[in-house]
């Protein structure tokens, strides 16, 4: 072989074992390959009517990158790895985009732990992306070398819906199109209270924020719920030290409370914190302190957030 991939069937591309495992190896590699945006559902132009998944958006794709050998170009949407959404992946978008982040995890996780232990998704010998290029629809398969050229085309068998979609009716379209406006207006009452959440919270220093008396246990635990904050348990000398967060939205309830993308919570209000439920829940309990602390580490430093409410 002469080069790194080739093109061995239309859409089809041959890949490396040994390429493969470097770019899954060094989060720094991945992430110089291209530059990732994250769609939320709904915004991918020329989707097929009625699929309002998530996406990520590629662009400046470097010769000879992985996100090439794959055969992903500029401009390039991918809306789901082997049959399913992307759902979720916005965490993995958020650490390629974030230096700080890739260095930091440098050390600990590689991308293919991600894609692992996050996702539940294994990397296999037959991968299929399913892409929006040039308002088309799109699948790309990608085999590794050594694979039999016949399995170029198992497609992992997409979900029911997909299959199911192909045989409907313009009044099962229109029908579908009503729940997810109803689904939209659920969304959107969700957004519109996490919003106001996030307005009660007021900065008052760097690390200082008063927290409205207005705002509830409930209702500021349902906020953090729903603010789609990733989190994995932070490790040191195989002990759990904390959680460490990621995919912070700058204007979520996250961001509003003081956290940045790869802080490590290490404590609320003395509580020790281990796991994501700890952590929504501790926070979450912010409005019954009068005074509350919340110790962290953020790039290597101790941090302490203090909270009063009013």
């Amino acid at each position: 072989m002469q080069t790194a991939t080739n093109e061995i069937a239309p859409a089809c591309f041959e890949i490396e074992r040994a390429e493969l495992d470097k770019a899954l190896a060094d989060w720094r590699v991945l992430a110089a390959g291209a530059r990732l945006r994250w769609l939320e559902g709904g915004q991918i132009p020329g989707l097929a009517k009625g699929k309002a998944w998530p996406g990520i958006a590629v662009s400046h794709v470097r010769p000879a990158s992985l996100w090439e050998l794959i055969g992903l170009r500029d401009g390039d949407v991918v809306y789901a790895f082997n049959g399913y959404s992307l759902t979720g992946f916005d965490l993995f978008v958020s650490v390629l985009s974030d230096p700080d982040l890739t260095r930091e995890l440098q050390s600990s996780d590689s991308p293919r732990k991600a894609l692992d232990s996050l996702f539940g998704t294994s990397v296999t010998d037959v991968l299929v992306l399913s892409v929006v290029r040039g308002g088309k629809e799109l699948v790309l398969h990608q085999v590794l070398e050594g694979t039999a050229l016949t399995e170029c085309y198992e497609v992992p068998r997409l979900n029911e819906r997909d299959a199911e979609e192909r045989t409907w009716t313009e009044a099962d379209w229109q029908a579908d199109a009503k729940r997810a406006e109803q689904r939209q207006a659920v969304f959107d009452a969700a957004a519109a209270e996490r919003e106001a959440v996030a307005n009660a919270i007021t900065p008052t220093s760097a690390t200082s924020f008063e927290i409205s008396s207005a705002i509830s246990s409930a209702r500021l635990r349902a906020a953090l719920a729903g603010d789609h904050v990733r989190s994995v348990t932070a490790i040191v000398d195989g002990n759990a030290v904390g959680m460490r967060i990621y995919a912070v939205r700058p204007q979520g309830v996250y961001a509003a409370l003081g956290f940045e993308n790869g802080d490590t919570i290490v404590s609320v209000a003395g509580v020790q914190i281990t796991s994501t439920d700890a952590l929504v829940e501790q926070l979450g309990k912010l409005p019954e302190h009068a005074n509350a602390t919340v110790g962290l580490t953020r790039r290597g430093a101790s941090v302490t957030l203090t909270y009063v409410v009013k």
